[in-house]
């Protein structure tokens, strides 16, 4: 017979968050207790093309010609996505954070009507048990003639999903002398 015997109540599951901001790989551990966490990313933004200087010929007994200042195009935002994944506690999430696209290097003095183009963004998603789970489709760089497009919904996979914006990614430089700016980095918000 146990006497003076008292049973303690189970630890209640602590609610918590945890967000991963710089590009790379990281493994989340499911804390004890949890069940169910849910996943939010974004990728990264495409990078804006570098400016650029139109050389516009002079008239027939003109031979000076006319330069021009342009702008390159901005890059593309990233769509986001959201998931709701069922879990076991101390197993693991693979969490990939996408980097923001590098802005277009300038072409510099004597190089007319030529622009580099900004580089994309990474995507940024979550793995479970092998199997990606949520992942937001990235953002395209600008282009000497265009802003990057936003990264799609289609493209991505979540229980929702929104698009991206064209243009609203890394800004375009100005002139052959200015490079476009990167887009920024993504992000992965893990929540219990």
């Amino acid at each position: 017979m146990l006497v003076g015997m008292t049973m303690m109540p189970p630890s209640p599951v602590v609610s918590g968050s945890q967000v991963y901001s710089e590009p790379g790989s990281y493994l989340f551990t499911v804390p004890f207790g949890v069940g169910s966490i849910t996943i939010e990313t974004s990728g990264g933004a495409g990078g804006g093309a570098s400016g650029w200087t139109d050389k516009i010929p002079g008239p027939d007994k003109d031979p000076v010609p006319t330069y021009v200042n342009m702008y390159g195009g901005d890059g593309g935002s990233s769509a986001t996505a959201t998931s709701q994944v069922s879990v076991t506690p101390n197993s693991e999430v693979t969490i990939i954070v996408g980097a923001g696209g590098a802005g277009g290097t300038a072409p510099g003095n004597n190089i007319y009507d030529v622009a580099n183009p900004g580089a994309g963004g990474g995507d940024s998603y979550a793995t479970y048990s092998g199997v990606d789970v949520v992942r937001a489709d990235a953002g395209a760089g600008g282009t000497r003639d265009a802003d990057g497009a936003g990264g799609l919904a289609s493209a991505s996979t979540g229980d929702t999903k929104t698009n991206g914006v064209a243009g609203d990614g890394g800004a375009g430089g100005f002139s052959r002398n200015q490079s476009g700016t990167a887009g920024i980095d993504g992000t992965v918000t893990v929540t219990w």
